[in-house]
């Protein structure tokens, strides 16, 4: 079981990541949808209200507001960026420290 703890936990780690970087390029497709079909509007006035019509309807996205799996905010003044609030919360000694994190198990 001790062997298993470590891989577990980066499979989480992985899962996580990989859901933030999807949130993250979901929203950023909405606001290039918007900006295509409203030409004259500023990219820093989009808000997530402007987005919801180019999101799947009752989408994790939608239901949590725009945030994160950890509820920080993925739309800041019209930018879609993953907030340092989002990283992943486990023991600094838990992280991989070598290029392999997205490597197979």
């Amino acid at each position: 079981a001790a062997l298993a703890v470590p891989s577990f936990i980066r499979a989480r780690q992985r899962a996580q990541a990989s859901n933030l970087v999807n949130d993250a390029r979901i929203l950023s497709a909405a606001v290039d949808q918007y900006m295509i079909e409203n030409p004259s509007a500023t990219q820093s006035s989009i808000t997530f209200t402007n987005l919801t019509p180019y999101l799947k309807n009752q989408s994790r996205l939608v239901v949590a507001n725009g945030a994160d799996i950890f509820g920080a905010a993925l739309l800041t003044n019209g930018n879609v960026a993953i907030s340092a609030n989002s990283k992943l919360r486990v023991s600094p000694a838990v992280l991989p420290t070598d290029n392999n994190f997205w490597s197979g198990y």
